[in-house]
This record gives C-alpha cells, sequence and structure tokens, in this order.
C-alpha cells in the first residue's frame, strides 16, 4: 500500500504536467497536441522503490507562437481553454471576448481541436483548475495568472501607426485597449504606452531614448517576455517533495517575483517585469 504522502506526491506528478500541456503544448498541422517546449523529469526512489521526490526542468519554448501564427495552427492551448471555461463573472471581471476578437487567436483561422476525447477546451481548463490546485497555488494566485494571459491576448491587439515627424514615436490607435491591458498590469495606460513605443539603453553613463516606428515597436517583446516569466514560473522553480506544506523551490539563481503592482523597466533594451506572481508556494 503506498501511504497518503507517496499518494499525494503521484498526483502532484501527474498536475504537473497537465500545467505544462496546458501552457507549452499547442495544435500545428501535423499535431493537435504538439509539445511546443522540452522538459526533463526526474524521480527520487526510497530503499523500497517507493517515490520520494521528483523535480523538473524545461527548455527550448517556443515563443514565436505568441507572435503570429500558420494556418489551421493555435497557440498555447491554454489560452483557448481560458476563453472557452470561465465563469460568466470572470468574463465580466476580465472583458473576456471571442477568440475570433483576438489578433493573435484569429491569425490562424483555428480556435477548436479536432474531435476527440480531449478535445473540450472548456472541460480542459476545469482540469487545469484542479491541476493547480493540486500542485497548492493559491487562489489569488490562479487569478493573476489568468488575468496576464488576458493582459497578453490584449497586447496582441494593439495597433500602432507612423508618427507625423522625427521627433515623435509612434502612437497607439486604440487607446481603450491600451487602457484595459495597463489595468490588468497595474500602471498607466500613459506609462505602457511610452514602454512601447520608446526604447531606452545607457552608452557608458548617457542614458539615451530612441523613437520608435510602427514597424519596430515592441508589444511582443513586452507579451514575450512575460509569457516566458509565466511558462518557467510553472516548472522550473519547484521541487516536489511529499511531507511538505508547500512545493520546495530548488537551488537557483533565477529571482523570484514578489507580491506588488507589476512595474515595467527596460534595462539596455530589454523588458523586465516583476511584482506580478506572490509567494506562489
Amino acid at each position: 500500500m503506498h501511504s497518503k504522502r507517496e499518494a499525494k506526491l503521484a498526483e502532484q506528478i501527474k498536475a504537473l504536467g497537465s500545467v505544462l500541456d496546458a501552457f507549452g503544448n499547442a495544435k500545428t498541422v501535423m499535431n493537435a497536441n504538439a509539445s511546443r517546449h522540452g522538459r526533463y523529469l526526474e524521480l527520487h526512489f526510497n530503499d523500497r522503490g517507493r517515490i520520494s521526490s521528483a523535480k523538473i526542468l524545461t527548455y527550448g519554448l517556443d515563443k514565436t507562437r505568441l507572435t503570429r501564427l500558420s494556418h489551421e495552427e493555435r497557440t498555447y492551448h491554454v489560452f483557448y481553454q481560458l476563453l472557452a471555461g470561465t465563469s460568466p463573472q470572470e468574463r465580466d471581471h476580465w472583458g473576456l471576448e471571442d477568440p475570433l476578437d483576438y489578433a493573435l487567436l484569429a491569425s490562424s483561422g483555428c480556435y477548436r481541436l479536432p474531435s476527440g476525447p480531449f478535445s473540450d477546451d472548456s472541460i480542459a481548463f476545469s482540469e487545469l483548475r484542479a491541476s493547480l490546485k493540486s500542485l497548492v497555488f493559491k487562489p489569488k494566485n490562479i487569478s493573476s495568472m489568468f488575468q496576464l494571459l488576458v493582459t497578453i491576448l490584449l497586447l496582441g491587439n494593439l495597433q500602432f501607426s507612423g508618427a507625423d515627424a522625427q521627433d515623435v514615436s509612434a502612437f497607439i490607435h486604440n487607446i481603450q485597449t491600451l487602457d484595459q491591458a495597463a489595468r490588468m498590469l497595474g500602471v498607466t495606460w500613459e506609462g505602457l504606452s511610452q514602454t512601447l513605443t520608446n526604447k531606452m539603453s545607457y552608452v557608458r553613463k548617457d542614458l539615451y531614448t530612441r523613437l520608435l516606428i510602427a514597424t519596430i515597436v515592441l508589444p511582443a517583446n513586452l507579451h514575450l517576455c512575460f509569457w516566458t516569466d509565466l511558462f518557467h514560473q510553472r516548472a522550473n522553480m519547484r521541487n516536489l517533495t511529499p511531507g511538505r506544506r508547500t512545493l520546495s523551490r530548488p537551488n537557483s539563481t533565477t529571482p523570484y517575483l514578489k507580491s506588488s503592482p507589476i512595474s515595467i523597466a527596460r534595462t539596455t533594451g530589454q523588458f523586465h517585469a516583476s511584482g506580478w506572481f506572490a509567494e506562489l508556494f
């Protein structure tokens, strides 16, 4: 007989696989559930041959699926699961629309999986919630996670136009969408607009600002940064060990984000997001 701790660990390992499938798998032309990342799972056994702990590392995440999709392909499953499985109250709270209303999802014209036992995104979303609960995610952190997914979809809807003069950066047409994304992030729409249309960098000790034109504005860089943080926070940050109230963090030099309204900064041209995930375990 397996102990309750061993059974709980086995459940968590299975749950973590489900979470990674949602955040790291997508439909391609050849495979309706293609893994768009690599993962390494390490299981530890005790002297009785029972699983005593586990840890997982992920790598090679395909970021191109956050920019534009090929015909008849989908981006990561979790976006469609979110839109299909949220409650009416959540849809109203986050202002969710149909998949075809988001530029990223509409770029391929494919919104559903082929018919089969695992094709219902609404059911998959319920299973994702259960898996996150099994992994000891707090409700507020799960909500923050889903809110960041909505933000990524909104950033993909921003429309940019070129400036009328050389000393003016590109500007954003749909201010209402910009404001909605900014509120999701806890920043002002003016600050978010400045971040997306200007690039600051240091040359020695001097700070320079480059005014960006419409063809090289940076929403993709920003939501790729969010997605990379979100995906790897789900996987690489924890060891699975029975007998603990929560899952333990492995030794790592990777910084963990703390609880506070999100802030957006740029250092040497790179985006950094901080403050969104609060003590997930």
